[in-house]
């Protein structure tokens, strides 16, 4: 995702995040306390 200059590949980056994207979008993904953000906390913190 990051080319030779050490410079993001936007494209390279949306086609990847597509999905997430995507989700962000929806009546779902609009309130912040959802599934997805939830799991996605889980894998940082130490206790889940």
């Amino acid at each position: 995702m990051i080319n030779s200059t050490m410079k993001m590949v936007r494209h390279t980056i949306t086609e990847y995040y597509k999905d997430r994207i995507d989700y962000m979008y929806t009546s779902e993904g609009n309130n912040f306390v959802n599934e997805l953000n939830i799991e996605s906390v889980k894998g940082f913190l130490p206790f889940s």
